[in-house]
């Protein structure tokens, strides 16, 4: 075999991709397979880590192998999705045929139908209309599957209209449309055609273009039309470029060359296969740095050396001398045609800072079917320089042939498939993901190097860990110095570790996962150490204090009460078990028994325990040694016992443990123990989330007075507790070698203390349940409505079986209806027959809840009991009619009406009244103490809807109040006289306006609107109420109506339109004073030291100028002073300047100071008298009568019904 021959296997096979991976798939076989057995890959894990490693392979290439193939089939089916109706059939058919043809292939070889048509390269070829194209493609020596087809390609097949496609067996040709190049009308159809490339092969969708143009177009073009050519062109390429995200060789063709004059004479005399070659030069070779025109030009000029060299040869061979003369042209005419191919070539790859480059792969020269009149001469004609005249080219005389295109495709266009490369952005793209792929690679490698290098220090880690606390612990057994605290430690240590490798057998940790751990043989040396650890440390001194510990137990049972016996019964029978085993009966080893008990007496007699944990000893679990001390125990009752039993000390043991228990204290001892193991049961796990914003409760229940504390916790005590203090098993008995069928713990029952204890347990435990349940019953409270709205949606949704109180009564219900425990069963009968009989329920709780359980139990095809039903429709009602008020135009009317309807006219045909009167029939047909845990949550319903209605009440009174009452009483009379000393005097018009009985502004708001709320008596106003609740009228509101009485009374005591009122007026006599005098309006009454008696006036009197006086002079008549003042309130004004004091009920003493110039005053005395017991002379009931803006306090629910709003 030649050296080319065997290069060209290995470039072909060994060199190829597939040639390549299979190389790197034996290095890593055999890396792994050689160097694996010093990173600990050895027998089956070494052939586990090669099966790994070609199943990955075998991945790989499978995947890239269904890659391909499905990205021909959609390639495949997009080609074909476009077709006209009539060709879609005929099309398939010839999709088919090609593809099966690609079979045979050199390509198809690797890849087979569809796979293979995604595989081949694919070159465009773009350029103007009748360019050539075609022509190109059909005589380019390409072999197409269709050989015996009339033609060689599929018009229109493809994602858009016009585009030719080219399948041969080494490459896809695609012939696109001249007016796609040409005309800007089709560029939407061109984008579509680039983006579908690009859909359906991402990877490359073209590798390479080839610009066809005619050399005709290029000559005959002024340099208008050839720079339009060249924009043109480079449109299409720059599109290409972007659209595709490629970078691709492109190759210039120009076609036509025959029509230079000359071509066919020149190349007649070609054989077929120097037809073949190719003309023209290949240029990505050349100096990158030199223009492209430059090395176009380059060789074009080697070219036409090349031409002028054959020339002469040529014109010997030649005997026509017109084409003689055409052969010895044709160089020149080359030559001149080079100049405008250049410029061209120039103009089309100039740089461009704002596009990519093209990357201009060469420049090549072809004819394919010598058609049409060659162009005019482009340089001097020799018979026109010899003198003759003009005549027609030569004529041809051989038929049509392609020239210099046959090798072109085959040897230039397609061998450069791989020159394809993404653009800029592509390859910035590319290079990053290439380097972080080369960074994630080398970066697994490093990381699977330190897996192995960690695995194995970490293995080497943990055995040197084990050899040293192994030494520690036997050099702790040799040296006395070390402490307790420092062999507790070691053990420990040693412990932990021995444990650490058990679990490791099972479950090891990702380091010891690669094929490199051995922990596994160090088990049994560390096991072996830990036993004489524990026979050195452990074994006598926790057997003295076990035995110390039977001797304290028996003098604290001889020094307690009762109720301290039954709380160290357990202890004391726990101790004295662990020490029949280890000393006695090892056969009869419970671990789960002795280890707490040696744990602790070990940590204790050691120092080391934190506070007196016995049993369940979780203080000792804490210090690591619990599994310890079980190890230590498990291996020696394989053991013959080391340790001799002391029987005086286990008789009297027997002795204290066989006194009779009590019920009471085992019942207690449960109780506390459940309070620390069991936690409570509250609403929150009763009721779901929407129920417990409606339902809140004060109370939880205890979790041992539920049905799973009395399943799980409770029972199983009771009998724990009952077995503990009437079983005469081997502990009590003596019995220790195991009987046939016995498992190390049979025990003998005294059965009537047994029933005795349990029947006195129970009812304990029964009484306060159903009281736990009867209170926390009494604790769930309604949850406060926001709104009478709010409060109609709680309402519907309580009114259901499934709501909030339906949901809280079946809890109930389950947590009363406990059962028997089952029996023991011995074989399937009795299972069968247990299973048909109906379980027990608990007598003892039944009975204690009956009536309860009235409302508890759901009724036959309910959800619910029976009375709860009856219930849930008192609320469905309530509900009903509590949104007819809601949805009422004037809510706060039709609230006033309602709630006056049941404050004033007892409210009987309300439905809220009916439902509170059939409620307390509902409660009251059950007895007191179902009642009392009912009634809360019963009531507090009716009692929130009350409210609610109240609430909406109150904000009509309360705006009415406001706008009709309090306002203008503050806009007319609050700041006037007699309500404000110093203001002006308020119109009596004003006065009678607001204060007359019956049409007056006040009297007549609370005629009409008050009226059903509140109710006089003799102790004054009082606020009517109904279930503890009424309007909440304030207390400054009810003070400000009884002064407001007093006023009117006063005023008005006649029932006049206009304030009116009489009184009388009796002088009193003074030292000093010869004559007073007080007027009023008319009325004077002057006394001058005679007889006295009581005279009559009436206010506001007749006078049209009103006005007062009280005036004063002194026995020798020297002194005289008056007061003085107008108005239609001088009367009062007047007596505002008096002293007043009250001598009763209805009289008074009146007296002014008056002063006349001198220091010793002139006293005016008279005595009053109204005319009635409610009058206004005392100058507080005007003057500091006030109206209250807010005639309305809270109104807060009644105490304990209801909860804040959850």
């Amino acid at each position: 075999m030649s050296a080319n021959a065997v290069g060209a296997l290995v470039k072909r096979y060994l060199l190829s991709r597939a040639g390549s991976s299979l190389i790197g798939l034996v290095a890593v076989l055999a890396l792994i397979w050689f160097a694996g057995p010093r990173l600990g890959l050895t027998g089956s894990a070494r052939y586990l880590a090669v099966a790994v490693v070609v199943g990955l392979f075998l991945l790989v290439v499978g995947a890239r192998y269904l890659l391909a193939r499905r990205r021909g089939n959609q390639l495949q089916q997009a080609l074909a999705s476009d077709q006209g109706n009539g060709d879609v059939v005929a099309l398939r058919e010839k999709m088919d045929e090609a593809i099966s043809s690609l079979k045979a292939s050199q390509l198809g070889a690797g890849y087979r139908g569809a796979a293979a048509l995604y595989a081949l390269p694919w070159y465009m070829v773009i350029g103007p209309s009748a360019a050539g194209k075609s022509t190109l493609l059909r005589n380019s020596g390409l072999h197409f599957p269709y050989s015996d087809a009339d033609d060689l390609h599929f018009q229109g097949v493809g994602g858009t209209r016009n585009c030719d496609w080219w399948f041969s067996d080494q490459a896809v040709l695609l012939d696109t449309a001249g007016r796609y190049t040409t005309e800007d009308d089709d560029h939407g159809e061109w984008m579509a055609f680039l983006d579908l490339l690009r859909k359906q092969r991402k990877q490359t969708p073209i590798n390479g273009v080839i610009v066809a143009i005619s050399v005709a177009d290029l000559l005959t073009a002024d340099s208008e039309g050839l720079e339009k050519h060249i924009r043109i062109i480079r449109d299409r390429l720059n599109e290409l470029m972007e659209r595709l995200g490629l970078s691709f060789p492109v190759f210039i063709t120009f076609t036509k060359c025959d029509l230079i004059p000359g071509f066919e004479a020149y190349f007649e005399d070609l054989s077929d296969g120097e037809r073949e070659q190719v003309w023209g030069g290949y240029l990505l070779e050349d100096n990158s740095d030199q223009d492209a025109a430059e090395r176009f030009e380059a060789h074009t000029r080697q070219l036409y050396e090349k031409l002028c060299e054959l020339r002469l040869r040529k014109l010997s061979m030649q005997r026509n001398l017109d084409r003689k003369s055409a052969l010895y042209a044709f160089p020149d005419q080359f030559r001149a045609a080079a100049d405008t191919l250049s410029e061209f070539v120039h103009l089309l790859f100039r740089e461009n800072p704002y596009q990519e480059m093209p990357r201009f792969a060469g420049a090549y020269f072809t004819s394919g079917t010598q058609e049409g009149t060659p162009l005019t001469r482009l340089v001097g004609n020799l018979r026109q320089a010899f003198g003759f005249s003009q005549a027609e080219g030569p004529s041809r005389t051989t038929p049509p042939k392609p020239f210099f295109i046959h090798r072109f495709f085959t040897d230039v266009v397609i061998p450069l498939q791989g020159l394809a490369h993404g653009n800029r952005n592509r390859i910035r793209w590319q290079r990053s993901l290439k380097t972080a792929a080369m960074g994630m690679g080398v970066a697994s490698i490093a990381a699977t190097m330190l897996l192995l290098v960690a695995s194995y220090g970490a293995n080497k880690v943990l055995l040197n860990e084990g050899v040293l606390l192994s030494q520690k612990v036997s050099l702790a057994m040799q040296d006395d110095r070390y402490d307790d605290e420092e062999q507790f430690l070691v053990l420990e240590k040693l412990y932990r570790h021995y444990q650490q490798l058990l679990a490791y057998e099972n479950d090891k940790p990702w380091q010891f996962r690669l094929g490199v751990y051995t922990g596994d043989t160090q088990i049994d040396d560390v096991e072996k150490m830990l036993v004489s650890g524990m026979d050195a440390f452990f074994r006598d001194t926790a057997f003295r204090s076990l035995e110390l510990s039977l001797e304290n137990h028996a003098r604290t049972w001889e020094a307690s009460d009762r109720q301290g016996q039954e709380a160290l019964r357990e202890e004391y029978y726990q101790a004295l078990k662990s020490y029949l085993m280890i000393a006695r009966a090892p056969q009869r080893m419970d671990t789960d028994v002795a280890v707490p008990v040696l744990n602790y007496l070990w940590l204790d007699r050691k120092g080391l325990n934190q506070e007196p944990v016995f049993a369940g000893a979780t203080n000792s679990q804490e210090h690591g040694l619990y599994g310890l001390v079980e190890f230590y125990l498990a291996w020696r009752a394989q053991q013959e016992s080391p340790w001799k039993m002391h029987q005086e000390r286990v008789d009297r043991a027997r002795e204290q443990l066989r006194t009779p228990p009590d019920a009471s204290q085992m019942y207690h001892l449960i109780v506390s123990k459940g309070a620390t193991q069991l936690p409570g049961y509250g609403i929150d796990q009763m009721l779901d989330r929407s129920a417990l914003r409606m339902l809140g409760a004060q109370q939880t229940i205890p979790g041992i007075y539920t049905r799973e504390g009395w399943e799980s916790f409770v029972q199983p005590q009771i009998d724990e507790r009952i077995l503990a203090a009437t079983k005469g098993d081997w502990v009590l008995t003596g019995q220790y070698d195991l009987r046939d069928g016995e498992n190390g713990d049979g025990e003998l029952i005294d059965d009537v203390l047994a029933n005795q204890l349990r029947g006195e347990i129970r009812d304990l435990y029964f009484e306060d349940y159903a009281q736990h349940w009867r209170s926390f019953l009494a604790s769930v409270r309604l949850r406060r409505f926001a709104s009478l709205e709010q409060g109609v949606k709680t309402l519907d949704k309580l009114s259901r079986s499934g709501g909030p109180i339906g949901q809280l009564m079946k809890v109930t219900g389950k947590n009363l209806q406990l059962y028997e425990a089952a029996p023991a069963l011995v074989d399937d009968a009795a299972v069968a027959n247990l299973a048909a009989a109906p379980r027990q329920t608990i007598k003892g709780l039944d009975e204690r809840t009956t009536e309860l359980r009235r409302f508890t139990t759901a009724a036959e095809e309910r959800s619910v009991s029976e009375l709860i039903h009856q219930y849930l429709l008192i609320v469905s009602t309530l509900k009903s009619d509590m949104e007819k008020l809601a949805l009422s135009v004037d809510i706060g009317r039709q609230a006033e009406s309602y709630a006056g309807s049941i404050l004033g006219r007892g409210g009987s045909e309300t439905e809220l009244y009916k439902s509170w009167v059939t409620m307390s029939s509902l409660l009251g047909s059950t007895d007191a103490p179902t009642r009392d845990a009912l009634r809360p949550l019963f009531e507090g319903v009716i009692r929130e809807s009350w409210r609610n209605v109240l609430l909406e009440a109150r904000n009509g009174i309360a705006e009415q109040w406001q706008e009709e009452v309090a306002g203008i009483f503050d806009s007319r009379l609050k700041n006037r006289f007699p309500f404000n000393e110093d203001g002006q005097d308020a119109t009596l018009d004003d006065m009678a306006d607001f204060f007359q009985p019956g049409n007056g502004r006040l009297w007549r708001f609370v005629d009409d609107s008050l009226s059903p709320f509140i109710d006089r008596s003799r102790r004054g106003w009082e606020e009517k109420q109904w279930l503890d609740q009424g309007l909440g009228l304030s207390r400054e509101f009810m003070g400000s109506l009884a002064s407001a009485h007093v006023i009117t009374e006063s005023l008005f005591g006649r029932g006049g339109r206009r304030p009116e009122m009489s009184f009388y007026l009796y002088p009193v006599p003074a030292k000093g004073v010869s004559e007073i005098m007080l007027e009023t309006s008319g009325q004077s009454y002057r006394y001058r030291n005679g007889p006295q008696e009581w005279r009559r006036f009436s206010w506001p009197g007749d006078d049209n100028t009103p006005s007062a006086k009280v005036a004063g002079v002194s026995r020798r008549g020297q002194i005289r002073d008056e007061i003085r003042v107008s108005g239609p309130w001088a009367l009062f004004r007047l007596l505002n300047e008096a002293s007043i004091s009250r001598s009763s009920s209805s009289e008074f003493v009146l007296q002014w100071e008056l002063n006349g110039g001198v220091s010793e005053p002139l006293l005016v005395r008279y005595r009053l008298r109204a005319d009635r017991q409610a009058n206004v002379f005392n100058r507080r009931v005007l003057s500091r009568f006030q109206l209250p803006h807010k005639m309305l306090r809270p109104l807060m629910p009644s105490a304990g019904s209801v909860l804040e709003a959850g």
